[in-house]
């Protein structure tokens, strides 16, 4: 009974080091199968813009009423550490102009990547 348990758990740690090994593949899928926002996405890999047409990737950040003097630090170290993409910054001072705005471009999918 022993040598039966053996060899099904030398099987097993066998089965799951081929499983390990061959599951952490590297490659990265093809660009125009890279698409930001759906599920299968690697932030690692390169990909082609469909949408904007190309180019570096950008984050739209909007604020209200905020010192964006006060962002700046932060949006350099990720930029620094995101290596080509670009933060965009939009301050508003009219409260009734950002809400419309935000409202809108939402219904039309669109608007800020943040708010």
């Amino acid at each position: 009974m022993n040598k039966k348990l053996l060899i099904g758990a030398g099987a097993f740690v066998m089965f799951m080091i081929i499983l390990v090994v061959f599951s952490f593949d590297e490659k990265c899928p093809d660009p125009k199968d890279n698409i930001p926002t759906t599920e299968g996405y690697r932030v690692d890999c390169p990909f082609e813009d469909t949408v904007g047409g190309g180019g570096a990737p950008e984050i739209n950040l909007w604020v209200l009423f905020d010192n964006t003097d006060a962002f700046d630090q932060q949006i350099q170290t990720f930029e620094s550490q995101m290596e080509g993409v670009r933060v965009n910054v939009k301050k508003f001072v009219n409260i009734e102009e950002y809400e419309d705005l935000i409202i809108n471009e939402i219904a039309e999918g669109e608007g800020p990547d943040v708010f």
